[in-house]
């Protein structure tokens, strides 16, 4: 199956972000178990989503295209293409694209379960 990046839903200020950002759902017909949220983001230049937590499930950012600063837990990483950003469950986060005239995409991916190493978590 191939699905084409294709009508995009447009937010402004979303989750007390600045500017503009558009989100393309790939599940939008399809379900993956342990996976709530799966698909393209873009960000304006000087676009922002606000720092947030999701509680009782765990988020990776791709970043694909473009640069900016993660907010991880409080910390502000530097960002660019090929970042892979690991939200674990109840961690605060945010993303900027600092630039002014480059849009930032992103793969977002919402999930309920992970393993790393010794942990594990799940949301089952």
């Amino acid at each position: 199956m191939i699905k084409k990046v294709d009508g995009f839903v447009e937010y402004e200020n979303r989750r007390g972000g600045n500017g503009i950002i558009r989100m393309f759902n790939v599940m939008e017909d399809i379900i993956f178990e342990d996976v709530n949220w799966l698909g393209m983001v873009e960000l304006d230049p000087g676009s922002s989503i606000g720092i947030h937590t999701h509680h009782g499930e765990g988020e990776l950012y791709h970043i694909l295209e473009g640069k900016g600063i993660f907010n991880d837990n409080g910390t502000e990483v530097k960002v660019s293409p090929g970042s892979f950003c690991l939200i674990e469950p109840d961690q605060c986060h945010g993303l900027m694209n600092t630039s002014n005239t480059e849009k930032m995409v992103m793969l977002a991916c919402v999930f309920k379960h992970f393993r790393t190493g010794e942990k594990t978590w799940t949301n089952k």
